[in-house]
């Protein structure tokens, strides 16, 4: 019977000792985040209010734009203007476990509520009297991970009813070191005067492994990121050359640090299925970059420096002191992968280039031949010869429509076509000159290389002007 008791008696003092311990890190949390968002270039935070009780806290927070960031921008502005203040006011309540009910009843360690203030953005956006600007609802376990999920409503442009956003929703998870989420968003439509541009179906997704806070303040953390719109139109409602189409538009990346956190690696791809617009035409369209070798300190000192975007001296000199570290850790950009389909030619390629055995800084940063000797460049591009062919058409079109003396005494049909037979002697021209390789199966290709301050062309040694 003891044993039961005692039993009892530590169940009620967790539950009610618990949520005191809950609503003091909640607290402490906030300070945090607010600390955090002050840290991020171009924002501000603050807590207006607090209240705190055994099993519950509300806090009111103020969030908007750094308006130091404008300068002397024309008061006369309406965008900055706007921009200046369009701080606002976000409510958090929190009801601190084990017993919950805030988002829902259950057991748990603590609900979040935020919201942000019914009057946001109400002058210049038309939403429903019973919806908030952003709404968010967080539900941490017994155990002590966490389920949220968040949105933004339907609205349209006040003045403007033409132009309207459907919803936002988003949903994620967290844990102390673990951060991802999910959102989608059906369409955009924005109607001026002389034109339309309609965006359909936007998703982002990532996953982070690193805190919230840590993800404001820090730049090197293990991330990927989805990012994808359906399509993208824009009509002009006078004339048709400014008519676009884009479909399947695709960004993706990853970042890695190393396990000391000093050095990472980042991979952003862009994909696009179809893309049309007058004069052009694009299928398949990929460009896969990489950057390796990417200096902690050196970014964070960046990162420091540009607080205050106004001081680009402040920026200048950030950049130089620190450039070694970076140099240091020989750095890569790469571009793995560069193809599609332009008109009824296609063309790939790639660009690897790094700089490696940077000791110490040159007495003139502005040598080049520094740079060349501690240089390592290795690309290729292939392009067929239909696609080549127009390309320099359309380069000689823009040439000769430049010229008074031939576009004055030519018509448009006159252009073309002199283009179209200039450009296969521009072509055949490059390729008895070396510059191009014309290959077995008809297409051209280039290739650069250089390493240790010489370089060759299509294989060839080209010498440097430096």
């Amino acid at each position: 019977m003891k044993k039961f008791t005692a039993l009892g008696i530590l169940i009620a003092f967790i539950g009610m000792v618990g949520p005191k311990i809950i609503g003091s890190t909640v607290n402490q949390k906030l300070d945090e985040i607010v600390a955090s968002i002050n840290q991020a270039p171009g924002y501000h935070a603050s807590i207006i209010s607090h209240e705190s009780s055994w099993f519950s806290s509300a806090a009111t927070v103020n969030i908007g734009l750094d308006t130091s960031i404008f300068g002397d921008t024309p008061a006369n502005s309406e965008t900055v203007e706007f921009l200046k203040d369009a701080s606002f006011n976000v409510n958090v309540t929190s009801q601190h476990g084990p017993f919950l009910s805030l988002n829902g009843l259950g057991l748990g360690l603590l609900a979040v509520k935020i919201e942000a203030d019914k009057t946001v953005f109400r002058d210049q956006l038309t939403y429903s009297e019973d919806e908030r600007f952003y709404s968010a609802a967080l539900n941490v376990s017994l155990l002590g991970s966490g389920t949220y999920v968040d949105k933004v409503p339907e609205f349209t442009l006040s003045e403007k009813e033409t132009s309207s956003f459907s919803s936002w929703n988003g949903e994620g998870s967290m844990s102390a070191n673990y951060f991802d989420y999910s959102g989608h968003m059906d369409a955009v439509e924005v109607r001026g005067d002389d034109a339309i541009l309609e965006i359909k179906s936007v998703s982002l997704a990532y996953e982070i492994e690193d805190s919230w806070s840590s993800m404001i303040t820090s730049l090197f953390y293990n991330s990927t990121i989805d990012f994808t719109i359906g399509s993208i139109t824009f009509d002009a409602l006078i004339g048709e050359s400014r008519n676009l189409r884009l479909k399947n538009l695709v960004i993706d990346g990853i970042s890695e640090k190393s396990d000391d956190g000093q050095l990472m690696n980042m991979e952003i791809n862009y994909g696009i299925e179809e893309v049309t617009a007058p004069g052009f035409s694009g299928n398949n369209l990929l460009l896969k970059t990489q950057f390796k070798n990417l200096e902690k300190d050196f970014f964070t000192a960046i990162q420091d420096a540009s607080a205050n975007p106004l001081e680009a001296e402040q920026l200048t000199k950030a950049f130089k002191d620190n450039l070694l570290l970076q140099l240091k850790a020989s750095p890569e950009f790469n571009i793995n992968e560069i193809s599609g389909a332009v008109g009824e030619g296609h063309f790939s390629g790639k660009l690897l280039m790094k700089i490696a055995g940077v000791d110490e800084m040159p007495a003139n940063i502005e040598n080049p031949s520094f740079w060349m000797s501690k240089a390592f460049v290795d690309s290729k591009l292939e392009i067929e010869k239909t696609m080549a062919l127009r390309v320099a058409e359309l380069m000689l079109i823009s040439q000769f429509n430049s010229t008074p003396e031939i576009s004055n005494e030519m018509t448009n049909s006159e252009i073309e076509s002199l283009a179209a037979q200039q450009a296969r002697t521009m072509i055949d021209t490059l390729s008895a000159q070396g510059m191009i390789i014309i290959n077995t199966e008809g297409n051209l290709e280039l290739s650069f290389n250089m390493n240790g301050g010489r370089a060759q062309l299509n294989g060839n040694p080209l010498p440097l002007p430096f």
